[in-house]
């Protein structure tokens, strides 16, 4: 009787550490899925600061493509001024020079 005893208590520790080592297996794994759980986290992060990066480089070249735009812009008011302008001293010259074929006829009928 006693052995019999003996050996269920031997069986029954057996088949608590069996139960263990299980449990820590189990532990062991949870703990590598959490880890691998936080290396995608950490990648998933990596690319969202990339992707953020990108998005500010391209609102940095917008900002330039405008402004070169705006530069553009004021070139050409200033090469339209610059044509009426001249367009002004061209009719000025015209001017001048029948006022001067004006005096020139009058010298003429003076004389």
């Amino acid at each position: 009787m006693m052995r019999e005893e003996s050996v269920m208590m031997r069986e029954e520790a057996v088949m608590m550490r069996e139960e263990t080592v299980m449990m820590r297996e189990e532990t062991v794994m949870m703990r590598e899925e959490t880890v691998m759980m936080r290396e995608e986290t950490v990648m998933m992060r990596e690319e969202t600061v990339m992707m953020r990066e990108e998005a500010v480089m391209m609102r940095e070249e917008t900002v330039m493509m405008r402004q070169e735009t705006v530069m553009m812009r004021e070139e050409a008011v200033m090469m339209r001024e610059e044509t009426v302008m001249m367009r002004e001293e061209t009719v000025m010259m015209r001017e001048e020079t029948v006022m001067m074929r004006e005096e020139t006829v009058m010298m003429r009928e003076e004389t």
